[in-house]
């Protein structure tokens, strides 16, 4: 790498870091327990494959009453990374 593109690397690194904090911080219902919907859309996955993986074990998720959630930071963990 050339001095100019480690001079950029160092002015750039910085900058890029804190435009994706920013852009993290964006989201706050990100993570926890979010709706299948939220999950779907944050996976990138149909509904109906969001609630056919809670269903198989697949999606870290709990009923409350009728009502399904999925724990985005469970997923997180055994992912070992994001969910995005």
């Amino acid at each position: 790498m050339s001095d100019v593109d480690e001079a950029l690397v160092e002015l750039l690194t910085p900058l890029v870091r804190r435009l994706v904090q920013d852009e993290l911080a964006k989201e706050p219902t990100r993570r926890g327990w979010v709706s299948p919907k939220k999950a779907a859309e944050i996976l990138g996955l149909p509904v109906a494959t969001v609630y056919q993986r809670a269903q198989r074990g697949k999606l870290p998720s709990r009923h409350v009453g009728r009502n399904l959630y999925i724990d985005l930071d469970a997923l997180d963990a055994t992912l070992g990374g994001t969910s995005t």
